[in-house]
């Protein structure tokens, strides 16, 4: 039990610390972009969030990795560029396989295709695993969990390009 409870918090704990990191990263400013400083002009940096269509894959997300297919698999599709210029491209969708299954094809695949997994994070009391890899300027973030809505896997997949 006490496993299970620490298991739990373990979870909260991560999942705020992303949403907070994603959140300070991502957040739209509006009007009050960050301001960077050159030599001759100012330039104000303003996070931007596009949305993509459903059946395209965003743009610098890697191709040569499991993504979805079709319209009603794939739940977000968007490329966002944070207040650093760091590129975004996320996708997240649904999948028949078990969240382990998921997560080991990735664990399988990603060295094949140049990617160094970094860390991998199983929380089996909630049944969410995550990945992080990297590769060159990218960092390849994937969460795998159970969807209760659809009792489908659902699989949150977003690549970092550092500028």
């Amino acid at each position: 039990m006490i496993k299970k409870i620490l298991g739990i918090l373990l979870v909260i704990l991560f999942v705020c610390g992303l949403s907070f990191y994603l959140y300070k990263v991502f957040k739209n400013n509006g009007d009050t972009g960050k301001i960077q400083q050159t030599n001759q002009t100012q330039k104000k940096i303003v996070p931007q969030t596009t949305q993509v269509d459903k059946n395209k894959l965003p743009e610098n997300f890697p191709s040569n990795i499991p993504a979805g297919s079709g319209e009603a698999a794939v739940l977000d599709n968007y490329n966002a560029v944070n207040t650093l210029g760091e590129q975004l491209a996320s996708r997240t969708f649904l999948s028949d396989k078990s969240v382990s299954a998921v997560t080991n094809e990735y664990i399988s695949l990603l060295p094949k295709q140049g990617w160094t997994i970094k860390n991998v994070f199983n929380v089996p009391s909630t049944g969410v695993q995550y990945l992080v890899a990297a590769k060159d300027k990218n960092t390849l973030t994937i969460t795998v969990s159970n969807d209760k809505e659809s009792g489908k896997t659902k699989v949150s997949v977003s690549n970092i390009e550092a500028k």
